[in-house]
């Protein structure tokens, strides 16, 4: 499957997909503008799977525009909904240890991959 992380949740989403047994490919479009997403989107036609890792919250980062983007060019291709992980659209709490469960994290993102490719894959 194809994981799409930003900024810290890229080694989340490298710690996951190296927990996982699945094949995952990883990317981070590391240059937000001008975005390119020709490799994200070879990538989802091979794959079929899309799965959008950010630790901001569902309404505030790119990751429902990425989303649309591929949907728009690898809808065909696509075999699961895609989806997007991302801290509740809420403020941050200040304790380290709230902090610490409101952002996403590698065990969050190894279920999503699991459950989005049918199984325990762990």
């Amino acid at each position: 499957m194809t994981v799409v992380a930003f900024g810290a949740m890229v080694h989340e989403a490298l710690a996951a997909a190296a927990a996982s047994t699945r094949s995952v490919e990883v990317w981070n479009p590391f240059v937000l503008q001008p975005l390119d997403l020709r490799a994200i989107s070879a990538s989802v036609q091979k794959t079929g799977r899309l799965l959008v890792v950010q630790e901001c919250g569902g309404l505030q980062g790119l990751g429902d525009a990425i989303i649309s983007r591929i949907v728009q060019e690898r809808l065909g291709d696509l075999v699961a909904p895609p989806r997007l992980i991302a801290a509740p659209d809420a403020p941050v709490p200040f304790a380290p240890e709230l902090e610490t469960s409101f952002r996403p994290a590698k065990a969050r993102i190894l279920a999503a991959i699991d459950e989005m490719l049918g199984g325990d894959g762990s």
